[in-house]
Formats: C-alpha cells, structure tokens, sequence
C-alpha cells in the first residue's frame, strides 16, 4: 500500500526555548489570544480603550512603571457606535488616534467600499500586518461575531479562532476578544462557566480576563494563564468625562492593586452576583477541559498527575471536578488498556 503523507517529527534538541513577550507585562501576551469576560455594564470596552490609548502613547500600563513601546491598534467593534462611543472614550484617555484604526468596511476595485464580514473577511487583516509591522494590538467587540457556525460548537469555534491564533504568532501581535456572560444566575456557577458559547472559547484562549464586582468595586482578574501566575488584581472605576466641549462619555479610572489571585476574590458575598465558595473545584475544572483540548485523549493517570502536581490541586477537588464535568457531558472515560479521558465533542 501506497502512503501518500506521513508524520513529520521535530526533535526536540533544534527547538530555541523563548521567553513570553509582552505588551502588558504579565496580563497582555503579544502572539497570543486573550479573552475579556464580564457582566454587562462593568465597562469591558471602556476599559480595553483605556489600555488601546496608553499603548497607543507609549504610556505606563496600569500599576507598572516600565513604559510600553508606541505601537498601532486595530478596533473591531459591532457593540458601540464610532464617532459617539468608541472615540470620545479613546480621547477621554488622551490616546494617539493617528495609531488607532477602526474596521469600517472592505474595499474593491475602484475603491468602493463594501460591507465587512467578520466571519469571512477577517482574514484580510494580514494585509495590514504586513503593510504595518507597528500594529500590535487588535480588539474584538464581540468574539463571538468572528465564529463561522455555531458558537456553542467546539469544532466551529475552534475553527473560527484559529485564524486568529496563527496570525498573532505570525505577527507576533496580540489580540483580545470580548465576551460576555450568559444569563444564568445559578449561584453554583463561577464566572468561568458563565461565558458564553463553547467552552473551547476560554480553552483556545491562552489568557482570560475576568470582571469581578465585589462590594460595588470592579476588579480586573486572570482567570486562566498557561504563561505566567494569576497573583494580582487590579481595581478601576468608570468615571464620567468631557471631552470637545459639550460631549459626555466615559473613561477608567485604575484605583488599587490587589496582591489577591482569582480564587480568593471569588470568595466573597455579593446580592448582584452570588458566585460559588468553592471556586478551586471551578480552576480544577478549567485545567482538565484546557489540559484534554491540547491533547484530545490523554491517560486518566496522566491527567491526574498533571492537575494535582503541577497545578496544585487537591486529589479530592481533581476527583470533584472530574464528575461534575463527566454529569454535565462536558467529558468521558473511555477503555483501551488502560483508562483514558477525552473531551465530548458537541
């Protein structure tokens, strides 16, 4: 028998270990993906047009004293109107607009513009890295607009983002999707699994943010990092402004650093939003979903000692976590030699 394709292996002596890069150090990945999740009316896109404006300056990110190189961003939005939202909230933070640039349409012969699809035309934006090596920064408001198919679906999904994924490596650029939170208000959900969609959302993401409200404060948190700890979180506030005169907006006002990582903040009583106590069954739970998305099978002794040794958890809390998600349809066993865990694909 004829093979027409075989596997192509790298060994692992040629391979130049690289350190992380930064465009916020140690929140905001450059070649990488990140997520921006929180309930409605926190300011999620007020707040990323505050960190557009700082690196569009070459200004200090929030609570670092190190200031960030002068680059270029790119705005996707469908949720706010440019000339009333978006651009009195970039000039409220006092952003470089002439670094700044807006989707507004495609363009054909004759330069007629026509309508962008996000789903379709996305892909055209390599175009722009190449013609701009100054362009570091692409916000999308919503992610979910990107997804070809059906956004509950982790094959469409993962599909759809991993364009995305291979032009931030190739540009070395990073890239943050916005998202929101379904409307359930069990209180047995964490705020992780109250992101909308597939859950290969948050597992493709190689960082995602969070926005708690704790006591009326509004608390920026990593809920997931491969690259680097989740200790520290930053309070803000959404102040009225403005700007030309006589137009009101909105711009974020950063107020205090937590020395406090995603688990403990979860820990609190709030009326508005009741949250589980027991939110390391919640992080356990993540790991094993991000941890099988990688691997697609992978032993069950292997993922066990994955998620208690290397990430610290509990055999009791790994143990929990494995049959809520195993009841929830999220993952199964399967029998070969020996036992194995794989993802449900939906």
């Amino acid at each position: 028998m004829t093979v027409s394709k075989k596997i192509k292996l790298l060994q692992m002596k040629y391979v130049k270990n690289e350190n992380t890069q930064w465009l916020w150090k140690n929140w905001l990945p450059l070649g990488k993906l990140t997520l921006l999740a929180g309930p409605a009316g926190v300011g999620k896109t007020t707040l990323l047009m505050d960190i557009a404006a700082t690196i569009s300056n070459g200004g200090t990110l929030p609570f670092q004293s190190i200031y960030s190189n002068m680059c270029s961003v790119i705005i996707y939005s469908t949720e706010d109107d440019i000339e009333t939202t978006l651009n009195p909230r970039l000039t409220a933070c006092g952003a470089n607009t002439s670094n700044i640039y807006y989707i507004t349409g495609t363009l054909k012969k004759e330069d007629k513009v026509e309508y962008f699809d996000p789903t379709q035309d996305f892909k055209l934006i390599e175009n722009c890295l190449i013609e701009d090596s100054n362009i570091k920064l692409i916000i999308i408001d919503p992610i979910v607009s990107v997804i070809s198919g059906d956004m509950h679906k982790s094959n469409e999904v993962r599909k759809s983002l991993a364009i995305f994924v291979e032009l931030a490596q190739k540009y070395n650029c990073a890239i943050v999707g916005i998202t929101h939170f379904s409307k359930s208000n069990l209180p047995t959900t964490s705020p992780v699994d109250k992101i909308i969609g597939s859950q290969a959302f948050t597992a493709f993401a190689r960082m995602v943010w969070i926005i708690l409200v704790s006591n009326g404060k509004k608390i920026l948190v990593r809920a997931k990092s491969n690259i680097t700890r989740l200790k520290g979180a930053l309070v803000y506030e959404i102040e009225d402004f403005i700007v030309d005169i006589n137009i009101d907006t909105t711009r974020v006002k950063w107020t205090e650093y937590l020395d406090s990582d995603y688990d403990e903040l979860l820990n609190y009583d709030s009326k508005e939003n009741a949250i589980e106590k027991d939110s390391t069954i919640s992080r356990a739970q993540l790991l094993i979903l991000d941890y099988l998305s990688e691997e697609q099978v992978i032993e069950s002794k292997k993922l066990e000692k994955f998620i208690i040794h290397t990430n610290n958890v509990s055999q009791s809390t790994y143990r929990r976590a494995i049959k809520l998600l195993k009841n929830e349809s999220k993952i199964e066993s399967i029998k070969k030699k020996e036992w194995f865990w794989r993802l449900i694909t939906e």
